[in-house]
């Protein structure tokens, strides 16, 4: 009943904010990755 009906938006936007924290988490590892490049290179 009504239980189930709000089940639904609620898994959807945990969903949908598990997705963009992992995104956003991803953005940084690559951006450490690359910024240890960066630095690298200017030191030469």
């Amino acid at each position: 009943g009504k239980s189930a009906s709000l089940l639904h938006p609620v898994m959807m936007f945990s969903l949908l904010a598990l997705s963009v924290s992992t995104a956003i988490l991803g953005f940084q590892w690559r951006r450490q990755r690359t910024m240890g490049d960066e630095i690298s290179s200017l030191k030469k």
